[in-house]
Formats: structure tokens, sequence, C-alpha cells
């Protein structure tokens, strides 16, 4: 496993769950026992706007959110 290294992106409009579909992932994966890094950005409004949530998935240490998707 210390050769996998994954980035996944979830985004939509805020409210939409987006938030939550990234923390579930990252739960699942840091069980499955994987090093985990996130990056959230939020909208501004309350309800709108743009969200994404980020994952990078490693079997290493990781120091970075990453620079590409997978």
């Amino acid at each position: 496993m210390a050769d996998v290294d994954y980035v996944f992106r979830v985004g939509g409009e805020g409210g939409e769950g987006v938030i939550s579909t990234g923390e579930m992932l990252t739960m699942a994966l840091a069980r499955a026992g994987f090093e985990i890094y996130t990056f959230r950005t939020y909208p501004a409004e309350i309800k709108g706007g743009h969200a994404n949530f980020q994952v990078r998935a490693s079997g290493k240490l990781l120091l970075s959110y990453g620079a590409a998707v997978d």
C-alpha cells in the first residue's frame, strides 16, 4: 500500500452535501489505513455558492494536498 497515492475532489453547490460527502470519504479511507490530507473550501453564502472538498489518500506520510486530481 506504500505506493498508493490518490487525490479525490468533490464539488458542488453549498448545501448539497459536498462537505459531508468529503468527510465520509475521509473517514472511510482513514479507517482503511491510509494517510489522509484534506483541503476544503466553503462558499461565502449560507446556502448556494460553490464548495469543494479534496481528499488525498496514500500509504505513506503526506505533506501536501497534491497537485492533480486522479
